[in-house]
């Protein structure tokens, strides 16, 4: 995804930020939101260590727009950026008469009695939880995804058991895994998204009674990427 910045005119806000996929604007990116303040602080275009806000463009699934704040935090595991995102509230659950569910399970072979939950989002994702099944190994139908109405399809799980930690400087215990599949937008496959965890903090945080602690959790693309994530 590319990012365009420049200064804003509101108070308080440093930024505007826009960004774009191959084929669409898009109504919010964490990594290129990453990648902006990385930048603007590694060009010394923003004082090191000064927080950056970042107010985001309306768009049709984020109709309001955002305000995101961007911060260099440094702690027992190295140096960060935390972003202050907003949560994705769950929408509607889809039972396995829904035509949607139909279609998603094909697309993704998934049988439906691997299928924990299945749900939408106001934000146009679908959030689909699974068991008994590598998500890693998982192969989609991309011409069937396109069928599927919204943004993209999320598919979450708790770690097999050789997933459970991640190592970037310790091992990190993981509460879920992931995959973010977009091809309506012209992402096959998104490699790390940002985005797709604000969906993933609000569902995992409900569903292991996290009650606001850090959850980690490890996108299984071909490249991998490790969030942690807290509401």
């Amino acid at each position: 995804h590319t990012p365009h910045t420049h200064t804003s005119t509101q108070p308080h806000v440093r930024y505007s930020v826009r960004w774009f996929s191959p084929t669409a604007e898009i109504g919010l990116c964490g990594h290129a939101t990453l990648a902006s303040a990385f930048v603007l602080w590694d060009s010394n275009l923003v004082p090191p260590g000064t927080p950056l806000v970042f107010e985001s463009h309306p768009t049709q699934t984020n109709p309001t727009g955002a305000v995101l704040s961007c911060r260099q935090v440094h702690n027992d595991m190295g140096a960060w950026i935390e972003m202050d995102f907003p949560t994705a509230p769950e929408g509607p659950k889809l039972d396995d008469n829904h035509p949607m569910y139909e279609k998603i399970c094909r697309a993704l072979g998934l049988p439906k009695q691997n299928v924990v939950e299945m749900r939408g989002a106001v934000d146009g994702k679908v959030v689909v939880e699974v068991t008994n099944c590598d998500i890693a190994l998982i192969n989609p139908n991309f011409n069937l995804l396109m069928e599927v109405e919204g943004q993209g399809v999320i598919i979450t799980c708790r770690p097999l058991a050789h997933q459970s930690t991640y190592t970037p400087h310790d091992k990190i215990p993981v509460d879920f895994v992931s995959r973010f599949f977009a091809p309506k937008i012209g992402v096959n496959e998104d490699f790390v998204t940002g985005s797709a965890h604000c969906n993933l903090a609000t569902y995992w945080d409900q569903k292991l009674n996290a009650q606001g602690r850090r959850l980690w959790g490890v996108q299984l693309s071909k490249r991998t990427g490790v969030v942690c994530v807290c509401v």
